[in-house]
C-alpha cells in the first residue's frame, strides 16, 4: 500500500572487472530467468544469482512511491481473420511526443489491437479503457480485455488510444497508434468524377430516350389532332378570311363613299353661295346636312376600323377643356332650338377652384368624337320641349389623390328599357331593331364612344328608366400618370376651332383674286390634275379654270409622264389609283431633277392622321380630305403657287450668286449647281446658246424653259443673258481688264449691246462700275 516501507530489487552487472549497480522498481523474480542462489543477510537484505550471472540485491528497507506514474502500450496490431502482424510492439515514449503510425491498403479494414500496461502490482486488477478515434464517438467503458476487434472500417484516417488503470486506481499515460486505411480504386476521387460523369451521361440518355418517346408520343397526338381539327381550322382560316374581307371592304367602301359625297358636297355649297332663293336654300340645307350625315358615318366605320387594326392613337395634351366642352355644346344649339328642345351646359367657373383645370389632359378629336355622338343621340331621342343637359364636376375614386373628371350628358326623352342596358355599347346593337323603330340608327355610335372613351383611359356608365330619359356618365382621368410616354403630347389643345356638325352650314371663303391677271398665255399657270376618277377631274378642271391652264391624267403613271412632258406649275393628285398611287409618284417627282421643284397636293378619301404623316413624308406640299370645299382648293393652290414664286426670287439670289456655298443642296439647287457650272464653262462662248444648255443638261428644249421658269421666273435666254451680265459686273469691279475684255470674256460681240443689256440689268454703264 501506499506509504508502506517495501524493499527494493538491486541488479549488479560485472563490467569492466567490477559491478555497476541499477535500481529497478517492480522487478519481477520472473524477469531473472531463474534463480541460482539465495544469500539472506540478518539485516532483511536478500542476495541472488540468476541464470543470466547477475546479481540481483534486494533492500527490505527500500522506500516505495506508488503513486509513480506508468504507461500504457499498443503492443501489437493483427489483420482478421488470418491474424497476419501488422505492428509488433515498440517502446513508445511516456509523453507520447512521437506517435508511430502506418498507411493500410483497404483490404487490411479489419484490425485486432492488443495493449497492455506497465503495472505490475497486482496485474489481472488493471482495467483498460481504449477508443479509435475516427470511428468510436467516445471512450469505451473500462475492461480487464488486453484486445480489441475492430471490422469493416472504412478509408480514413485513425488513431487508436489506450490508456490503463492500476490496482491503486492510479490511471496511465495514454498510449496510441494511429493507422490510415486507404481507399479503393473505386472509393477514391477520380472514381467519383467517373461516377459523376457515368451517372450525368445515363441520366442524359434516359431523359433523351424519355423525350424521344414523348415526341414521339406527341408527334402522334399531334397528327391525329392535325387529322380530326383539319377541318375545323379551314373553317376557322375562312371565317378569319371572311373577317379580314369584311374589315377591308368596310374600309375600301367607306373610302369609295368619299368620292361621290365630294362630287355632291362641292356642287351643293356652289349652289349655296349663287342661291338667292330661300326655299331653294332650305332645300339645299336638308340635302347638306344629309349628306354630311353620311359623312359623319362613314368618319365612325373608318374610326372602328383603326381601333381594331390599333392604329388609332391616343395623344392627349393640357387644355381648358370646361370651355372646349362649352364649345361642343354650343355647336348642338340651333338644332335644339329648330327641336324646341332646351340644351344646358352647367360648369363651375375657374374661380371656384372645384375642378384642376391646369392638370387635366385630353385628345381634341377623341373628345369631339365622344359628345357628339352623346350629344347627338340625346337630341334625337328627346321630344319637342324635352330638354338635354351637359354638366361637369370632380369624381374621386378610391384612391383619393387619384381625381376624374365626370361629364354626364342626361336627357328626359324615351329611356333605355333595363335589360338592353348592358349591351347598348356593342358594336351594331340597336334598342329598336324592328322595322318600325322610331328612330333610326347604326348601333356604330356608342360603340365607337365606348372604345374612345376607354381608350382615354376613362369610363363610361349610363342610367335609364323608361320614359324618364338616360344619363350617360363619362370619367376622364386628371394627369399624365395615367398615360404613356407617346400617348402625351406637348402641344396644347386650342379651342378656337369649332367642331363641325350636321347643323353647320358651308363656310363662306373670301373671294379669290384670278392669279392670271396681266399674264401672257404662257405665263399662265398649268394644274396637273391625276385622278382615277372622271368626274372628280372634271369637278376639279371646272373649278381651276379658267384661272389656270389644267391636264389631265387618269394614274399615277400616265400623271408622272404627263409632269415630265409639261413641267406644270402644280400637281393636284389622288392618294388611291391604280398602277401608282398618289403617296409613289409624289415621291417620283420629289426625286426626278426635271419635276422636283413642283408643289403637290394629295387629295384622297383616307382622313386619318397617320395617312396625312405618310402623304407629307413623301413631300407633298398640302393634304385635302374628300369631301373638300372648291374654295378651299382655290386658296390652297393660289397661296402654293404664291409661294413657289417667292422660291423664285430666293433661288435668283440667293441659289446662283453663291451656289458653292451650299453644302447639301437640294434637287433643285442641285439643277442650279449644275445648270451654272455648264454656264460658267461656256460664258466665253458667244454661240452657246438654250439649245446647248438643253444638250448639256440631257433635257428637252421645252422642259428646260418650262423648268427654268418655273424655278427663276425668267426664260432661259434672259436668264443665260442674267449670267453673263452678273458675271461681268464682278470682272469689272475687281478691274480684271477693260470693258471691251470683259465684254468678250464674258460671251457679248457686239459692246454697244452689252452696255445696253448692262444698264437695263444693273441701272448703270459698265464705265460707271
Amino acid at each position: 500500500m501506499e506509504g508502506t516501507k517495501r524493499g527494493g530489487l538491486y541488479r549488479g552487472d560485472f563490467k569492466n572487472g567490477g559491478y555497476s549497480w541499477e535500481r529497478t522498481p517492480f522487478q519481477r523474480l520472473i524477469d531473472m530467468n531463474s534463480v541460482m542462489d539465495i544469500f539472506p543477510e540478518e539485516t532483511g537484505n536478500v542476495w541472488l544469482v540468476g541464470r543470466d550471472q547477475k546479481i540481483y540485491h534486494f533492500d527490505s528497507h527500500f522506500e516505495t512511491d506508488y503513486r509513480q506514474e506508468f504507461p500504457a502500450h499498443v503492443r501489437k496490431i493483427s489483420t482478421i481473420p488470418g491474424d497476419s502482424l501488422i505492428w509488433g510492439g515498440s517502446t513508445i515514449p511516456a509523453d507520447n511526443s512521437s506517435l508511430i503510425s502506418i498507411d493500410l491498403p483497404f483490404k487490411d479494414n479489419s484490425l485486432r489491437f492488443e495493449y497492455a500496461t506497465a503495472s505490475y502490482d497486482e496485474p489481472s486488477a488493471n482495467r483498460y479503457q481504449i477508443k479509435l478515434q475516427g470511428y468510436d464517438p467516445d471512450y469505451l467503458p473500462w475492461t480487464s480485455e488486453t484486445k480489441k476487434d475492430y471490422t469493416g472500417l472504412p478509408a480514413g484516417e485513425y488513431t487508436f488510444r489506450v490508456k490503463a488503470k492500476n490496482i491503486y486506481g492510479r490511471e496511465s499515460s495514454e498510449g496510441s497508434f494511429s493507422i490510415v486505411i486507404r481507399p479503393t480504386w473505386y472509393q477514391s476521387w477520380w472514381a467519383y468524377i467517373l461516377y459523376a460523369v457515368l451517372l450525368s451521361a445515363i441520366m442524359v440518355l434516359i431523359i433523351k430516350v424519355r423525350v424521344k418517346r414523348l415526341e414521339q408520343k406527341t408527334q402522334k397526338l399531334e397528327n391525329l389532332i392535325k387529322e380530326r381539327t383539319s377541318v375545323i381550322r379551314d373553317q376557322a382560316e375562312k371565317l378569319q378570311e371572311l373577317d379580314k374581307m369584311k374589315s377591308r371592304f368596310f374600309t375600301n367602301i367607306s373610302h369609295e363613299f368619299r368620292t361621290p359625297l365630294t362630287l355632291i358636297l362641292g356642287p351643293l355649297e356652289d349652289m349655296l353661295d349663287r342661291s338667292q332663293n330661300s326655299s331653294d336654300r332650305k332645300n339645299l340645307g336638308l340635302i347638306q346636312r344629309n349628306a354630311r350625315r353620311v359623312l359623319q358615318l362613314i368618319n365612325q366605320l373608318l374610326d372602328l376600323a383603326q381601333l381594331e387594326s390599333g392604329k388609332l392613337k391616343l395623344q392627349a395634351a393640357k387644355g381648358d377643356f370646361v370651355a372646349f366642352l362649352k364649345g361642343i355644346v354650343m355647336s348642338f344649339a340651333s338644332l335644339a332650338e329648330q327641336q324646341n328642345i332646351a340644351l344646358k351646359y352647367i360648369a363651375p367657373e375657374k374661380e371656384d377652384g372645384l375642378l384642376p383645370l391646369q392638370g387635366l389632359r385630353f385628345d381634341r378629336d377623341m373628345v369631339e368624337k365622344i359628345f357628339y355622338n352623346l350629344l347627338s343621340n340625346a337630341l334625337k331621342f328627346t321630344a319637342e320641349n324635352g330638354a338635354v343637359e351637359v354638366s361637369v364636376g370632380l369624381e374621386r375614386a378610391d384612391d383619393p389623390t387619384l381625381k376624374f373628371i365626370e361629364i354626364s350628358v342626361k336627357d328626359n326623352g324615351m329611356g333605355i328599357p333595363a335589360n338592353r342596358l348592358d349591351t347598348i355599347f356593342e358594336r351594331f346593337y340597336q334598342v329598336n331593331a324592328s322595322s318600325t323603330r322610331e328612330r333610326e340608327g347604326t348601333g356604330i355610335g356608342l360603340a365607337l364612344t365606348k372604345e374612345l372613351v376607354e381608350l382615354h383611359h376613362g369610363e363610361i356608365s349610363v342610367n335609364s328608366q323608361i320614359g324618364k330619359g338616360a344619363e350617360f356618365i363619362v370619367l376622364l382621368p386628371i394627369g399624365a400618370a395615367h398615360f404613356s410616354k407617346d400617348e402625351i403630347s406637348a402641344t396644347p389643345v386650342e379651342i378656337a376651332k369649332e367642331l363641325v356638325t350636321a347643323e353647320k352650314q358651308s363656310t363662306t371663303l373670301p373671294q379669290i383674286a384670278s392669279p392670271t391677271t396681266n399674264l401672257s398665255e404662257d405665263d399662265v399657270p398649268i394644274i396637273l390634275v391625276v385622278e382615277d376618277h372622271s368626274d372628280v377631274r372634271k369637278y376639279i378642271r371646272g373649278h381651276l379654270e379658267p384661272e389656270y391652264r389644267v391636264v389631265e391624267a387618269k394614274d399615277g403613271e400616265e400623271g408622272m409622264k404627263t409632269a415630265i412632258e409639261t413641267i406644270p406649275d402644280m400637281v393636284i393628285s389622288d392618294v388611291m389609283m391604280s398602277k401608282m398611287d398618289g403617296y409613289q409618284l409624289c415621291e417620283a417627282l420629289k426625286l426626278n431633277e426635271k419635276t422636283s421643284h413642283i408643289p403637290v397636293i394629295l387629295l384622297t378619301a383616307k382622313a386619318g392622321e397617320q395617312d396625312k404623316l405618310a402623304g407629307l413624308e413623301t413631300g407633298a406640299d398640302d393634304y385635302l380630305t374628300k369631301p373638300f370645299n372648291s374654295k378651299e382648293l382655290h386658296v390652297r393652290v393660289r397661296n402654293l403657287i404664291e409661294i413657289r414664286r417667292k422660291l423664285q426670287k430666293h433661288f435668283l439670289k440667293e441659289g446662283l450668286l453663291k451656289p458653292r456655298e451650299i453644302e447639301t443642296p437640294s434637287v433643285e439647287e442641285a439643277f442650279l449647281i449644275k445648270m451654272m457650272e455648264v454656264l460658267e464653262e461656256n460664258l466665253g462662248d458667244e454661240d452657246f446658246g438654250v439649245e446647248n444648255l438643253s444638250a448639256a443638261l440631257h433635257i428637252g428644249r421645252r422642259q428646260l424653259h418650262r423648268k427654268i421658269k418655273a424655278v427663276t421666273g425668267e426664260t432661259p435666254t434672259d436668264f443665260i443673258r442674267s449670267i453673263r451680265l452678273q458675271r461681268a459686273k464682278r470682272l469689272l469691279e475687281q478691274k480684271s481688264g477693260t470693258v471691251s475684255e470683259i465684254a468678250f470674256q464674258t460671251g457679248f460681240s457686239s459692246l454697244p449691246y452689252f452696255s445696253k443689256a448692262f444698264k437695263e440689268q444693273f441701272g448703270k454703264l459698265p464705265s460707271e462700275v
